[in-house]
C-alpha cells in the first residue's frame, strides 16, 4: 500500500495553520463609493453633530409654547434646505416640515393634524388655528440628539455594509481608511475531476485566509444548527463536509419518514406549549396560530451525490454539513452543525410560505 510522505491533518488543524501565518493587508484610503464590503482599518468619528440645528420631528407649525391655543398669523416657512429669515415672536407661528430647522424664537412644534387653516381676509396674510397647546421642546430634535461631534460612528474592524454607507454619508465621511483587499490568481493542475473538492476546500480554508488578509477580525465561516431531511451514510475513514441547501420551514417536501416523524412530534409539542401560553394569557385561538411557527426549524436538504467530480452537488448549496467520521447512518431528523457558505436570503421558500408572528 502506497503511503504519503505528508501527514494527513484535519480541516480545523489546516485552518489554524493557515490563519496563524496570515496577516491583514495594510491600510489604504478609499472614497465612500468604494467602501462597500470593505473592513475599516481606523475608527470613524463624526466631524459635526447631527442634527446640526434644532430640527422638527413633524410637519406642522413652529410656535411659542406659552402662546397656547388660538388663531395666529403665519409669518414664514422653514423647509429642509430653506428657512425664511423671520423670527417667530410671541403671537406668531411659522409653517415647518419634517427635518427642517426650527426658526429663532420658536420653542415647540404643533403637528399639522392639530391645526386648522383659517380663511384669509381680503388683503390679509395666512392665518392658522392652533387647536392643541404645545409643551416646550415638543416635537423638536435638539442639536446632537442623534450623533454628537467627536462620537465614534464606526470602529476599526467593522464591515462596511449598506446601512454603514448610509451612516457614513450622513456624517460626511467621504474618505475612509480600510484594509487593502487581496488579489487572487487561479492556476489549474489539469485535474478537472476534482472541482467539487476544490469548491469545499476553498470555502473551508482559502476563503478564511482571504478574509483575514482583507482585515476581518473573525474570518471563520458562521455555524448554525439544522436537521437532516434524509439519512446520510457515514464514512468510517474520514469526516465529510456535505453540501446542502438550508430551508426554514416546518418540513420540506419529500423528506424521509424519520424526518416526518420528528417534525410531527415537534409540531405537537410546539402546539401544546403555545396552547398553554394562550390559556395563561387568556387569548382565543392563539395556540392554533402559534404552533406552526414554533415547529419551524432549519432543515438541511442534501444536494445529492457528493463525489468530488460532481459539479451539480454545489448547485444551490448554501451550507456545508459537518458529518462525523463514524460507521453507520445518521438518521433523518438528526441535528447537525452547518457552515454557511452563502446568503440565507436566497434559500428556498416552502410551499405555502412560512408562518409569521401572531398578529402579522
Amino acid at each position: 500500500m502506497t503511503s504519503s510522505a505528508y501527514k494527513m491533518i484535519s480541516i480545523p488543524d489546516a485552518q489554524d495553520i493557515v490563519l496563524s501565518h496570515t496577516r491583514p493587508l495594510g491600510p489604504v484610503e478609499v472614497g465612500l463609493a468604494s467602501a462597500l464590503g470593505r473592513i475599516l482599518a481606523a475608527d470613524v468619528t463624526a466631524p459635526d453633530s447631527l442634527p446640526p440645528f434644532p430640527a422638527s420631528i413633524k410637519d406642522g407649525y413652529a410656535v411659542v409654547a406659552a402662546d397656547g391655543v388660538g388663531e395666529y398669523p403665519v409669518v414664514g416657512e422653514s423647509r429642509a434646505g430653506h428657512m425664511d429669515e423671520l423670527p417667530v415672536l410671541p403671537g406668531t407661528v411659522a409653517y415647518i416640515t419634517t427635518g427642517a430647522p426650527v426658526p429663532p424664537g420658536a420653542d415647540a412644534v404643533v403637528q399639522v393634524e392639530d391645526t386648522e387653516v383659517v380663511a384669509a381676509e381680503t388683503g390679509g396674510g395666512r392665518r392658522v388655528r392652533i387647536c392643541k397647546a404645545a409643551r416646550p421642546a415638543q416635537d423638536i430634535r435638539p442639536v446632537g440628539s442623534d450623533i454628537t461631534q467627536g462620537d465614534t460612528v464606526l470602529r476599526a474592524g467593522e464591515l462596511v455594509g449598506v446601512a454603514e454607507v448610509g451612516i457614513l454619508a450622513t456624517v460626511g465621511a467621504v474618505q475612509l481608511t480600510v484594509h487593502a483587499v487581496p488579489k487572487v490568481g487561479r492556476g489549474s493542475r489539469g485535474e478537472e475531476g476534482e472541482r467539487e473538492a476544490g469548491f469545499v476546500g476553498f470555502h473551508l480554508v482559502v476563503l478564511l485566509a482571504l478574509r483575514k488578509l482583507a482585515g476581518w477580525p473573525r474570518p471563520e465561516l458562521r455555524r448554525v444548527a439544522a436537521r437532516l431531511t434524509h439519512d446520510i451514510r457515514l464514512d468510517p475513514e474520514r469526516p465529510e463536509y456535505h453540501r446542502a441547501t438550508l430551508q426554514w420551514s416546518t418540513l420540506p417536501p419529500g423528506s424521509a419518514p424519520g424526518a416526518v416523524a420528528y417534525a410531527a412530534a415537534a409540531g405537537a409539542a410546539a402546539g401544546a406549549a403555545a396552547g398553554a401560553e394562550a390559556g395563561a394569557e387568556g387569548g382565543a385561538g392563539v395556540g392554533a396560530q402559534r404552533a406552526p411557527l414554533g415547529a419551524c426549524e432549519l432543515w438541511a436538504v442534501s444536494t445529492g451525490n457528493q463525489i468530488s467530480s460532481r459539479l451539480l452537488s454545489a448547485r444551490s448549496a448554501n451550507a456545508l454539513l459537518e458529518i462525523p467520521c463514524a460507521a453507520g447512518v445518521l438518521a433523518a431528523g438528526s441535528l447537525v452543525s452547518a457552515l454557511l457558505i452563502d446568503d440565507l436570503g436566497t434559500m428556498p421558500v416552502p410551499e405555502g410560505g412560512v408562518p409569521t408572528t401572531l398578529g402579522f
